[in-house]
């Protein structure tokens, strides 16, 4: 993610990014309607470890609601989100400026990979891998 939006960002693309990711934290800023979120790969706990932010969860009710079960959970949830991925500028780091926030499932990857991959019943059967 941060590699292609950042080369997007370089040629001048408004690209917008779909990431599947775990979210480690996530926190709402007091007073504002602002939520940062940290988010590591779906299979390892390695850096680099993303940073994004939802400018306002206000927006709507159900984003207030989806972006809420971050901040309430006690354990670590994967995430579906779509976002824009635009330089910092208070310390010149990638961030993802979140459009859309939500948990997902192993499903609903499987399913996306399928979209992607064009796999039909036959290429499905040998790769189990998600």
């Amino acid at each position: 993610m941060l590699k292609e939006g950042g080369r997007c960002n370089a040629l001048g693309q408004d690209a917008i990014i779909e990431l599947y990711a775990r979210v480690n934290f996530s926190s709402r800023e007091s007073g504002t309607t602002k939520q940062h979120f940290q988010f590591s790969d779906l299979f390892h706990d390695r850096p680099p470890f993303a940073k994004g932010i939802l400018s306002n969860f206000k927006a709507t009710g159900l984003a207030e609601s989806e972006s809420k079960v971050f901040i309430e959970s006690n354990e670590t949830l994967m995430a579906r989100c779509l976002g824009r991925v635009k330089k910092d500028v208070k310390n010149g780091a990638w961030l993802l400026h979140i459009i859309n926030i939500r948990v997902t499932d192993w499903e609903e990857l499987r399913w996306t990979k399928k979209i992607i991959c064009g796999e039909n019943k036959e290429n499905a059967k040998g790769s189990n891998k998600l």
